[in-house]
């Protein structure tokens, strides 16, 4: 039946990794374009510490109805245990790897932003360079949430069947597919350059 009104409903995003290594953070930027509804989901360390390939889920919220002219728009970044970062890249990302430094500067934020003084702990004990990666994730996937460009994003449109159900991110090194009850997307992905990542950790051990 064809929903008249505007309707809010709410998916459930799920993490499965086949990268082939475990992750120390994976962020999830998730907007519904026309409205305010925006999401930033992380998810980090545990997974990634102890080999397991799935995350558990978390929310977003979308619109559904007749009257709706808004899209479901994603991006998704994630660092390994190797340091290495990766991003959803569509054919709309050339804006966003065009940043240059403005993009790799927004990494050095986040290194920033854990600072040398934290100290993180888990089931084997937790590097600094595990607490960088999730602070740095994290700064990057914010700046990205807060345009109003969709720039860079891939759109995955969330329909009525997908409510209450899981929307599943299969991460692979060189493609992220989107797979709910009503449908799936496929976009590519790339490495981005750590150098600068790998520099300021150096300045933060000294």
């Amino acid at each position: 039946m064809t929903t008249l009104t505007t309707q809010t409903r709410q998916a459930n995003v799920t993490i499965e990794n086949q990268t082939g290594e475990n992750l120390v953070s994976v962020r999830v930027a998730h907007k519904y374009s026309d409205t305010k509804l925006k999401h930033n989901l992380a998810w980090s360390l545990a997974a990634g510490q102890t080999g397991i390939t799935a995350f558990p889920a978390q929310p977003v919220q979308y619109n559904i109805g007749i009257a709706t002219t808004g899209r479901d728009w994603w991006i998704v970044l994630w660092c390994d245990a190797k340091g290495d970062y990766y991003m959803t890249t569509p054919q709309n990302a050339r804006e966003i790897l065009d940043m240059g430094e403005k993009f790799t500067h927004l990494i050095a934020e986040g290194m920033v932003a854990v600072g040398s003084g934290v100290v993180l702990t888990g089931p084997e004990g937790i590097s600094k360079g595990a607490g960088v990666a999730i602070g740095a994730t994290g700064i990057l996937i914010s700046a990205l949430t807060n345009t109003e460009s969709t720039a860079g994003f891939k759109q995955h449109i969330l329909r009525e069947s997908d409510a209450n159900k899981n929307t599943t991110i299969v991460l692979q090194k060189n493609a992220v597919t989107f797979r709910s009850p009503s449908g799936t997307s496929t976009t590519g992905v790339s490495k981005i350059d750590s150098g600068q990542v790998n520099a300021l950790l150096k300045q933060l051990e000294g």
